[in-house]
């Protein structure tokens, strides 16, 4: 389903950046919101949770790499802490959660190829709208 395509409604995932051709993959779960953007080839974006509950992750400050801004708000992403994997893309996987609100959390994580692709995602999810998303409480 395309970004202009999405149903309305309060269980679906935020707007994507216009003009892009991402569209979403969506699991709706007990207490989350998993969206999954995708290129129009099917390769995975970045994904993004919601969740009512705080996700269960130290983020360790050594591994803080760029800031950003996400829904309205100053957020730092890390680099993941993959230490067994040699391969050369380890360096441009990137993670962050970012509190929305009370009992409101996004966790997001991508797994760019190069600098490039690195710098579009980050771009990419700066743009993503949270007006429409659902209000995950505790369940």
């Amino acid at each position: 389903m395309s970004a202009q395509a999405q149903p309305a409604g309060s269980d679906h995932c935020p707007d994507l950046p216009g003009g892009s051709t991402l569209h979403w993959q969506q699991q709706q779960r007990d207490g989350y919101l998993l969206c999954r953007a995708e290129d129009e080839h099917g390769n995975p974006a970045f994904n993004l949770m919601l969740t009512g509950d705080e996700p269960n992750l130290r983020l360790a400050r050594s591994l803080r790499a760029e800031r950003a801004q996400f829904a309205g708000q100053d957020i730092h992403w890390y680099r993941m802490d993959l230490a067994n994997d040699a391969a050369e893309q380890a360096q441009y996987r990137r993670i962050t959660v970012s509190r929305l609100g009370k009992d409101q959390y996004a966790q997001l994580w991508f797994n760019a190829t190069d600098q490039a692709e690195l710098e579009t995602r980050i771009e990419q999810i700066s743009h993503l709208r949270l007006d429409n998303t659902p209000r995950l409480g505790n369940r």
